[in-house]
């Protein structure tokens, strides 16, 4: 997930994506398609996202169930298992506060990609969401440390 968001939001996600930040003739020229697919391919991302961070907290909640008896490492296993269950709250935050954006009745969702104002909010989404990934990496590397080798399969 990392990975993704570092080489994607960074270096060049989609060039209609990077163009939410403030290319309103952009968006004032796309046909309501274009916008229903634009809106549905940044949609997907969002999810997509949601998902990984879904898959970092049961992959972790599986390690930490392991060590969960273990006197000497499970308080800062613990501490850094907390932290990160609180930051992938965040991501999925997040992508819930995308799926919940209420238009005003008889706007469609997409249509808003016309406003500068929710392409901003929008974008936020992704910044946000790139911002907590960093750090779920960061807890992630300090867990593993803690955690013995032989017990992570490194063959995948």
């Amino acid at each position: 997930m990392c990975d993704f968001i570092t080489n994607h939001i960074s270096g060049g996600l989609n060039a209609n994506i990077l163009q939410l930040k403030n290319n309103d003739a952009f968006f004032e020229a796309q046909t309501n398609v274009q916008l229903k697919n634009l809106y549905a391919y940044a949609d997907s991302i969002l999810g997509y996202l949601m998902e990984c961070s879904h898959h970092v907290s049961e992959a972790f909640g599986a390690v930490w169930k392991k060590y969960l008896d273990n006197p000497v490492i499970n308080p800062q296993l613990q501490d850094l298992f907390s932290g990160l269950d609180g930051v992938i709250s965040k991501i999925q935050g997040t992508v819930d506060n995308h799926w919940k954006y209420k238009p005003a009745d008889g706007v469609e969702k997409y249509a808003l990609l016309k406003t500068s104002a929710y392409r901003n909010t929008l974008l936020n989404y992704f910044y946000d969401i790139s911002k907590y990934d960093k750090t779920t990496l960061e807890l992630i590397q300090q867990a593993a440390g803690l955690i013995k080798n032989d017990y992570f399969d490194l063959s995948v």
